[in-house]
């Protein structure tokens, strides 16, 4: 394990390696005392090794991690004009609202077709019950920057449908980047 500072922040970072020598992706310890990072770290290590028992990669990258690198990838193919900016934004929108939200910090090699039962429970209600329903307005930024606040707009189930494209290319990419999914 090693421990370091970056020069713009108080927080310790460490780097990890197992025993059998897989390297562990760098992180924060979210921590700013090094006897603190310290035990951030071996409790790091000691998820990874129970992830290595169950059969899991333990440097798994998570769904979050993984959404973000393919925007990136989509907003190439907009300036390549392989896609149009209206499609990315739209997808952006849906995977900045829902997905991230629901799957955030979970590496992507742990969902699960039950995770999945649950997000489109979460999802199906998230109008009704969930987040939505206590949010009366939105904010919507133009295309000329300027940003107003309308009422929120309710989502019929075909938009729901192009949620669930956008969610199997973002696993579609996972597997294209080696990145193992269940």
């Amino acid at each position: 394990m090693a421990l370091y500072r970056r020069p713009n922040s108080a927080m310790w970072y460490a780097r990890c390696k197992l025993e059998d020598g897989t390297a562990l992706n760098p992180f924060s310890t979210g921590v700013e005392d090094e006897a603190e990072a310290v035990k951030a770290a071996r409790k790091r290590i000691m998820f990874a090794q129970v992830d290595q028992e169950r059969g899991l990669d333990p440097g798994g990258k998570t769904f979050a991690f993984i959404a973000e690198q393919w925007l990136k990838m989509m907003r190439k193919e907009v300036e390549k004009k392989i896609s149009t900016k209206a499609k990315v934004d739209s997808y952006e929108a849906i995977v900045r609202r829902y997905h991230i939200p629901y799957f955030n910090k979970t590496k992507i090699t742990e969902i699960t077709p039950k995770s999945l039962a649950a997000y489109e429970t979460w999802r199906s209600e998230y109008w009704t019950s969930g987040p939505g329903a206590v949010a009366e307005f939105e904010t919507i930024t133009r295309k000329d920057g300027k940003t107003y606040k309308r009422k929120t707009k309710r989502v019929a189930r075909g938009k729901m449908d192009a949620e669930d494209t956008v969610l199997r290319q973002i696993f579609k990419f996972a597997v294209k980047e080696e990145v193992t999914v269940l």
